[in-house]
């Protein structure tokens, strides 16, 4: 092999099946700007995340962990019991019979595939901190800890996350915040997050509207969009609002509840969840996508929009303003004026519209195009190799490790 040709990199991937904003295709969409490289060979492990999925029975891992599908049964019906005698609901964090398993279950797929790493996407339900404690115990494979989103750090955090080889996530202020509440330093790599991006930028004509991706919980700042929608109306303004996500019923409710309030329910169109090629029409369907986040770790649904040539309209909190850049307005969280303002301006000037949109297809172009993610990721995923290797005790540690994990997997 020619000195300049870099090895494959054999990637054992956990990450979350279940995705509720209607970027359901994030996981694939990354695994094939990944396989695209030329770099990376990748073994997925998929499971369900839904509170209603009690046996995850969508792993990949063959027949023979059969018995890991009774044993976590068992122990999330044994959590569960113990969390309704605590007061805690079922999707409540603290399910250690079942997190035990996990990690059991876990490093026996590493066992058996002997990855040269391992990316692990960390979530509240199945890829939790405490199986991934498990993955970290020596003999290990360098690991990389995607975080998606803002939590509220505790002690397990800081034990599972400051020997992890690489944390990667979305957004500078995340970084920043896992520096600051866990004294994460040296090992934080901040990658955006990627959208297909069309070769052309799409047209603006055949656009109108608001649209709004994901649930209708207060953290989507629903309330000060209908405040600015209100506001809009004394100016004559009446655009169609449509709003597509995995809402509740109960979200539904209570925003319909509020735009009939002000006489704006005959505006808003509600789409429900839409994936797939729906989605990607849903995004080129609407003038301006409005995102009036209270906060946000890494939002895949502005960079989504700026890759559909959308105006996009988001507020100055986490991530957004970064994806954004100069290809959006951004706004103060929580000023319903501020946010009136700027949609006026745009419903009013569909050539300011258009320029928009055509200004955030061109970042995306150039910073969000699943090619250029997915070349950032490898660096990463090498970065964290060699920071694995380098902190080996002996030299050669790192294939005698392998070896170890995988004569524990031949001898079950």
């Amino acid at each position: 092999m020619s000195e300049n040709v870099k090895p494959r990199l054999n990637v054992l991937v956990f990450n979350c099946g279940y995705v509720g904003t209607g970027v359901g295709d994030y996981g694939k969409a990354m695994n094939r700007a990944l396989r695209a490289t030329g770099e990376v060979e990748l073994q997925q492990v998929t499971g369900q995340c839904t509170c209603e999925d009690r046996v995850g029975r969508n792993f990949h891992a063959g027949e023979s962990h059969c018995a890991y599908n009774l044993l976590e049964q068992w122990s999330r019906r044994l959590d569960r019991r113990r969390g309704r005698l605590a007061g805690r609901p079922f999707d409540s964090p603290e399910r250690p019979w079942s997190a035990a398993v996990r990690g059991a279950r876990y490093r026996r797929l590493v066992s058996e595939h002997a990855p040269d790493v391992v990316h692990y996407h960390l979530d509240r339900n199945y890829y939790g901190l405490e199986p991934l404690r498990a993955l970290m115990r020596s003999p290990r494979p360098p690991v990389v800890v995607t975080v998606h989103e803002i939590e509220d750090w505790g002690p397990t955090a800081r034990v599972a996350l400051r020997d992890v080889d690489a944390v990667l996530v979305h957004s500078k202020d995340l970084a920043q915040r896992l520096c600051d509440e866990l004294g994460l330093v040296d090992n934080v790599r901040v990658v955006a997050h990627g959208a297909p991006v069309p070769e052309s930028c799409p047209s603006a004509e055949g656009r109108n509207g608001i649209g709004c991706f994901g649930h209708l919980g207060a953290v989507k700042g629903t309330r000060y969009l209908v405040g600015a929608l209100r506001r809009l109306a004394r100016r004559g303004l009446r655009p169609t609002v449509r709003f597509f996500g995995n809402y509740s019923q109960e979200e539904r409710q209570a925003v319909e509840a509020s735009l009939r309030r002000h006489g704006l329910l005959d505006q808003a169109h509600f789409e429900g969840f839409v994936d797939g090629g729906a989605f990607h029409q849903a995004m080129e369907s609407v003038a301006i996508v409005a995102a009036p986040y209270l906060a946000s770790a890494g939002s895949g649904i502005v960079s989504y929009a700026l890759a559909h040539g959308a105006a996009v309209v988001c507020t100055s909190v986490g991530a957004l303003p970064e994806t954004v850049g100069d290809a959006g307005r951004v706004v103060p969280p929580r000023r319903v004026r501020a946010l009136e303002s700027v949609l006026a301006e745009l419903l009013e000037d569909s050539t300011v519209t258009a320029e928009l949109g055509r200004q955030g297809w061109e970042r995306a172009r150039n910073e969000l195009a699943w090619p250029v993610i997915a070349e950032r990721l490898v660096s990463v995923l090498r970065e964290a190799i060699g920071r694995c290797d380098r902190n080996r005790i002996a030299g050669g540690e790192r294939g005698e490790s392998r070896e170890a994990l995988a004569g524990h997997g031949r001898q079950r």
